[in-house]
């Protein structure tokens, strides 16, 4: 299901939208028959097709996968995103191959609200910022226990941009009785990252130079004294090789696919030397980060050392943002600042790294 603040296509086509999913970065070895033995542990598939040159027969390293439904579709883009496969990582994204109508317009405007107290409930949220206009949602995570307190962030979404607007100039560093502590007010990462992208679409479209067309080329005029040199003349092709048998392909490894692995997963950067995943897990859910589905140091393969940087997956967005706005840039682990990204995954053959 799509967060709060996200359209979800309607109708008919768009539905089978849903259903279709574009594989990228596959390699080039991978079968029909193997891509869909993969996505069939997801669930039941339609119809699985590399994508080839219609010349050489050779893949062009992506392909079209239809699930039989909306639900496995989701979970085989985030089950399947990033497993390595002969070589390479895979990336898998829903397709509009079927359908060229845009995305519904994204209804509502979100905020992410930082440093409440633990004591704040979504009704003192509501009667705060409804003073400036008709607000949707909101989303608050408790930490567990008996108090039940707020980990000490929210996300609004108002209806009307204007008003969301007006609560950011208002309520951005807002204190009383209650919020002791300057409140931080700002739109949702998100949502800033689309508002960027159309901004740059804009001014490329903006500033683009126009190419003017090169002058036609007029043809020599023809010299009797200096005709011109006589034609290349054609190499005789090789005779046809007989029909060899293909070569068999390569024995498949399918990969791990660990169930209920739905998350965001974050890159944690100068976590020390002989630093354990235990004792990282440890320390940040004591900060109030989680719920944690793992945590991977990366370790050098002859001492068995940490190479000073490890992998967390965070089972919500909400827990992973949050955990970058508060603990990045402090010392966690006794060895300086620790910086914490997103984790992404290039599209050649190498690992995951972090964005910048």
């Amino acid at each position: 299901m799509a967060e709060p603040g996200f359209g979800q296509p309607s109708g008919a086509r768009a539905g089978n939208r849903r259903k279709n999913l574009i594989v990228n970065s596959i390699s080039p070895e991978l079968t029909d028959h193997q891509l869909r033995e993969i996505f069939a542990r997801i669930g039941p598939v339609r119809s699985a097709q590399i994508v080839k040159d219609r010349k050489s027969l050779n893949s062009l390293g992506y392909a079209f996968v239809d699930m039989a439904n909306e639900q496995d579709a989701e979970r085989a883009i985030h089950i399947l995103t990033g497993q390595e496969l002969l070589g390479y990582h895979m990336r898998a994204n829903f397709s509009n191959r079927e359908s060229k109508n845009k995305r519904a317009p994204t209804p509502g405007f979100r905020l992410f609200v930082q440093k409440l107290p633990p004591a704040t409930t979504e009704g003192k949220l509501l009667e705060l910022f409804g003073e400036f206009g008709e607000v949707a949602t909101v989303k608050m995570p408790f930490k567990p226990g008996p108090e039940c307190h707020c980990k000490g962030y929210a996300f609004l979404t108002f209806k009307e941009e204007l008003d969301a607007k007006a609560s950011i100039e208002a309520l951005n560093g807002y204190t009383d009785e209650f919020f002791t502590t300057p409140l931080v007010v700002k739109v949702s990462v998100a949502d800033e990252m689309v508002n960027a992208e159309k901004k740059k679409a804009r001014v490329a479209r903006q500033y683009q130079p126009v190419i003017e067309a090169p002058p036609p080329m007029l043809e020599p005029a023809f010299d009797p004294n200096n005709p011109p040199p006589p034609p290349p003349r054609r190499r005789k092709l090789p005779l046809e090789q007989p029909n060899l048998p293909a070569p068999p392909p390569k024995k498949l490894t399918l990969p791990e696919i660990p169930m209920n692995c739905d998350g965001v997963t974050l890159f944690f950067y100068n976590v020390g030397k002989e630093t354990e995943e235990t004792q990282i897990k440890r320390v940040l859910l004591s900060q109030g980060a989680g719920p944690i589905l793992y945590v991977a140091v990366v370790r050098e393969p002859t001492t068995n050392l940490s190479k000073n940087f490890a992998f967390v997956k965070f089972r919500n967005p909400e827990d992973a943002q949050a955990t970058i706005a508060t603990l990045a840039r402090t010392d966690l682990f006794g060895c300086g600042p620790v910086d914490i990204k997103y984790k992404t995954f290039k599209s050649s053959g190498g690992g995951g790294g972090a964005n910048s």
